[in-house]
């Protein structure tokens, strides 16, 4: 994260059991990060690659990441180890290594969260047709150093599917698959923090990192008083909005929130 603030943005509802985490995101502080196997887009985050390979490139391949990751393993291991898979059938050991990884990939926990406040359909889509609320975060370098997790890096949009090899580095294949989305999806302007190392799950995040929450245009008064106290019983400054509908336009702007 080169910037010294990101703001970035999330939309929630209060629908069913969907009301007790969002009461959670303002009330201590915490976050769930999904597992993208739970997510909705049948493309995002699946493992895919481009290229056929031998079964000698393929050996080769899975040798070099167990030195890599099993650096005690002996020589003789090693050879053995190669010598049973260019035994195996070449279809099968790509199959098997796709399997491998994208278990790998639905290990993580992945938080998506939006550049945008003001988005029609983010508000139709995920705040209940505008009877939710957006919650608004930032994002600073040291947060992002104290916190890893909570590093935002920018999903790219694509009109084809990335092209990668199975035996390019890590960061390509992080960026291929996990920060890499179909282009009908770019209204949302995504952002997404990863925690490579705890996965999916709640996660504390510091009490400045949640600046300012925004009330939905169509949302019940007696909804909004009670979200403005979840708010002003913060320990932090949080700013209170309410969104209200343009008239004449396809648009939504913001007020302070002054009710009760």
């Amino acid at each position: 994260m080169s910037e010294e603030k990101l703001t970035l943005y999330r939309y929630r509802h209060l629908d069913g059991e969907h009301h007790d985490w969002t009461k959670k995101i303002i009330t201590e502080s915490i976050l769930y990060f999904a597992s993208p196997a739970t997510f909705n887009d049948p493309f995002d985050c699946r493992v895919h690659f481009s290229k056929d390979y031998s079964k000698e490139e393929l050996s080769a391949y899975f040798i070099e990441k167990a030195k890599e990751f099993e650096p005690e393993m002996k020589s003789d291991e090693l050879n053995e180890r190669a010598e049973a898979i260019l035994k195996q059938d070449r279809n099968e050991m790509v199959s098997q290594m796709k399997k491998g990884l994208q278990g790998w990939i639905n290990n993580y926990g992945i938080l998506s969260l939006s550049a945008n406040n003001n988005n029609i359909l983010m508000w139709s889509h995920y705040a209940a047709g505008h009877k939710g609320i957006c919650l608004r975060f930032e994002f600073t370098l040291q947060i992002c150093n104290q916190f890893p997790y909570l590093c935002p890096a920018p999903v790219k949009y694509k009109e084809s599917y990335p092209e990668v090899e199975i035996t390019a580095p890590a960061k390509e294949l992080s960026d291929a698959f996990l920060l890499t989305k179909a282009y009908d999806w770019c209204y949302e302007a995504e952002r997404r923090t990863i925690d490579f190392t705890k996965g999916p799950g709640e996660k504390q995040f510091p009490l400045k990192l949640l600046t300012g929450v925004i009330l939905g245009a169509e949302m019940k008064p007696e909804v909004k008083k009670k979200v403005a106290g979840w708010v002003r019983a913060r320990k932090t400054p949080t700013e209170l909005l309410e969104a209200f509908i343009v008239e004449g336009e396809f648009k939504i702007d913001f007020k302070l929130y002054e009710g009760d």
